[in-house]
């Protein structure tokens, strides 16, 4: 007969260690985890695979790097405005997958829209009860609900909370995690914005309480394995960024809180400053069920609380853009990031904004009728004029609409839906509307909508069209014209070209082009987290032989990825619904 046991993982969405109270040495409201840490096993150094929740919760899932599970980039939007992304293939066992399979029972509570069963990284769990909602209270009562309603012999639960991930009671700022949150868009202050964050995580530790209350109830609590942790970490302005994460692999989006209370509160009270991977909790969880293991690089935390290993190597993380490949090893003392510039984009500058060429252009209006830019990339000239901003105003009866101060025609042909798909009508747009209107210029020159979209509010604006006239104005900055409108562009904006058409016309896995040497140049970074731990001073010149060392590290590492990288998984067109979703949490306009 198997003996009772039980495994749970909690995860607090973008929950930083620090702000736990068992972390922090001081009171920060959160005696729930701090309770857990003291019958537990508190882990100082825990990293996360990745710095955003779809490839850091499918490395937990599957014990693989972003890099194996092809889930490491973000979204492709059509040109009809829809979403294609990848879904963990099938082929790649889930721990839910395994553990089912064992006989145990499986329970998956949450809300993240990464999670939906759409994209596969919560395939497997027999009882799967995703809602879509950030109030972690709803995840606490499913789990409750379940836990004493099915009283399971053993089992494996993943309860995902979302709070944190959505601090402010406004709402979340579209797009706001690429860039960070844009301080001029919100009433809040840095520090209130703290304030905020501070407080949704005192939420989700009454939520771990609810939680602990219900293992209680069911009496399982000292039969069950209890991992506390998070998916990524969140910025709060270290380096430059504002409640955001997925966009780089500093220490504060990948050092996560990770609380381990053993059966019985073994072990209990004990402190671990060796580095551990979040891919361990896949091994870990296999071994506390008495599962078969499993050929994974993630590794058992387990021998190391019990004083079998001496310490738990390096940790590695990983982050893909269109353009860029990030690396980053971890060990006690140190932190090393690499950062590739791949092929598809070079380094630009504001000589190449010629007459012509076609620029796709982030920034906001200014007054005077003029566009400050933020960013410029310069486009695949093939592509359609684009235009999303905020509608100035309407004339139904002319058949018009006019969005930052340049004017469209409106015909029987032209198309108008809401972010969701939907049906709209001119009519159906008023001033102040965020919309993206697609169109084209006659021979007169005269602008025609072809297609119109509103938008919620909110996010950057964007022109995508060619260069109609470009002058420098001295000081470091330039004015070029697109779609009539004069765009500003100081020394501080990065200019970006792709390179060779299309960036998705190459396929190969960036660890293979790393491999070959198939990348423009290549950053590096070193700190020491010991004696800088906002890491603030990047000391790569100053230690040479750390960074080599780390750097050999992280070849070994890439070298052991070869073959085992994915370019392809599954896609799926995400449908409107879910779009919604993840727009709501900021992953897209």
């Amino acid at each position: 007969m198997r003996r009772m046991t039980h495994a749970l993982l909690i995860l607090v969405d973008a929950l930083r260690a620090d702000h736990l109270g068992c972390y922090a040495g001081e009171d920060r409201g959160t005696p729930n985890a701090d309770a857990l840490a003291g019958e537990g096993v508190l882990f100082r150094n825990a990293v996360s695979q990745a710095s955003w929740t779809r490839p850091s919760t499918a490395s937990i899932m599957t014990g693989l790097y972003p890099s194996q599970t092809g889930l490491g980039g973000k979204w492709n939007r059509t040109r009809e405005g829809r979403l294609r992304t990848r879904t963990l293939d099938p082929s790649i066992p889930t721990l839910a997958e395994l553990v089912t399979a064992a006989g145990h029972a499986t329970a998956f509570v949450g809300g993240n829209a990464n999670l939906k069963p759409l994209f596969g990284i919560t395939r497997g769990f027999t009882h799967n009860m995703w809602r879509s909602t950030s109030d972690g209270a709803v995840a606490a009562e499913d789990f409750e609900r379940w836990l004493l309603a099915e009283r399971p012999e053993s089992s494996f639960c993943y309860a995902h909370f979302m709070d944190v991930h959505n601090p402010m009671p406004a709402g979340t700022i579209p797009a706001r995690l690429d860039t960070g949150l844009d301080l001029s868009l919100v009433e809040e202050s840095s520090q209130e914005l703290m304030n905020y964050y501070a407080a949704a995580v005192r939420r989700a530790d009454e939520h771990i309480g609810r939680v602990v209350r219900a293992l209680k109830r069911a009496r399982t609590l000292e039969e069950t394995l209890i991992i506390v942790s998070a998916d990524h970490g969140e910025e709060l302005g270290e380096h430059g960024g504002m409640l955001s994460h997925g966009r780089t692999l500093y220490r504060e989006t990948l050092n996560v809180p990770l609380i381990v209370r053993l059966p019985g509160g073994a072990f209990a009270g004990e402190e671990v400053y060796e580095p551990v991977q979040c891919i361990d909790f896949f091994p870990t969880v296999l071994e506390q069920l008495g599962c078969p293991p499993a050929d994974v690089p993630g590794r058992s935390i387990l021998p190391l609380i019990r004083g079998e290993e001496a310490d738990g190597g390096a940790a590695f993380s990983e982050y893909l853009k269109p353009h860029r490949y990030g690396q980053s090893v971890t060990t006690r003392r140190h932190q090393y990031v690499q950062d590739y510039l791949l092929e598809e984009t070079r380094t630009g500058s504001p000589d190449d904004l010629r007459p012509g060429v076609c620029v796709a252009v982030k920034g906001q209006p200014i007054r005077g009728g003029r566009f400050m830019a933020t960013k410029v990339l310069i486009e695949d000239p093939e592509d359609e004029p684009t235009l999303s901003g905020v509608v100035d105003g309407v004339e139904e009866a002319d058949g018009s609409v006019t969005v930052m101060g340049i004017a469209f025609e409106v015909d029987g042909a032209t198309r108008f839906v809401t972010n969701d798909g939907s049906a709209l009508s001119l009519g159906a747009l008023e001033a102040g509307d965020h919309v993206t209107v697609d169109f084209a210029t006659g021979p007169d020159g005269l602008r025609t909508a072809t297609k119109i979209r509103r938008k919620a509010a909110g996010g950057k604006s964007k022109i995508w069209g060619p260069i109609e006239e470009a002058r420098d104005l001295g000081a470091g900055l330039r004015s070029v014209t697109v779609l009539g409108m004069d765009v500003l562009i100081d020394g501080n904006v990065k200019v970006r070209a792709l390179k060779n058409g299309n960036r998705e016309e190459r396929r190969e896995s960036p660890v293979e082009r790393v491999l070959a040497g198939d990348f423009i140049e290549v950053g590096r970074e070193l700190y020491d987290i010991e004696n800088d731990p906002l890491e603030a001073r990047n000391i790569v010149d100053e230690r040479p032989d750390v960074a080599q060392q780390l750097e050999e590290t992280l070849a070994l590492w890439t070298e052991s990825l070869e073959g085992r990288s994915r370019t392809t998984t599954g896609d799926v067109d995400v449908d409107p619904e879910t779009m919604e979703q993840l727009r709501l949490m900021g992953y897209v306009e």
